[in-house]
């Protein structure tokens, strides 16, 4: 016989919710088998971790690799034995949401979907991945043409903000070469 497990129904309902508006799956986590007690079990968690519920579904999203040979997340990687740890790290990265935070951050989806077996161009293409369109067009050593013409003409309008520049120019992408921010001035519109 299965344990109850004591949780919060708010926090367990906003936790399919951002599940499921959070990746793309086409069918609800709500349809799965498994998901009553896994989802009772995550809801719990936020409970103990003082964690809500968007919090918790972006620290899970961000740390637990898509499964190879799948194509999204599945039910069972919302409450692995690494939650906790995941709820911690995000929370520990993302404060203050600086920029260096959410570069972190997208350093680590781009790095769930290559170790998935995608491609570079296929993770920079996706709307899976949360990825700004700078990073899209700039974190490859050379451009990407299909990359450019999808995300070029956004990525030039975030390149506006000084403040985005100047971090960027602080960045090195791989072997001391720096991002090319001459790149977007050279591509597509």
């Amino acid at each position: 016989m299965t344990e109850e497990i004591e949780y919060n129904q708010d926090i367990y309902e906003e936790l399919i919710h951002q599940f499921d508006s959070l990746t793309s799956r086409k069918v609800s986590f709500r349809n799965s088998n498994a998901a009553p007690k896994i989802f009772a079990k995550a809801a719990r968690l936020c409970e103990e971790l003082r964690c809500d519920p968007a919090t918790y579904a972006l620290a899970q999203l961000t740390y637990e690799p898509i499964l190879k040979g799948q194509l999204a997340f599945l039910v069972t990687q919302v409450c692995t034995h690494r939650a906790s740890d995941n709820v911690h790290k995000f929370r520990a990265m993302s404060q203050g949401n600086t920029r260096q935070g959410l570069f972190d951050v997208q350093k680590e989806y781009l790095a769930k979907g290559l170790k998935a077996g995608f491609t570079l161009e296929q993770v920079l293409l996706s709307t899976t991945y949360d990825l700004d369109p700078w990073f899209r067009c700039l974190i490859s050593t050379k451009p990407i043409p299909s990359v450019m013409k999808k995300w070029g003409a956004k990525a030039r309008e975030q390149l506006e903000s000084d403040e985005l520049k100047a971090f960027i120019q602080n960045k090195i992408v791989v072997d001391q070469v720096p991002f090319d921010l001459e790149r977007l001035a050279k591509y597509y519109d």
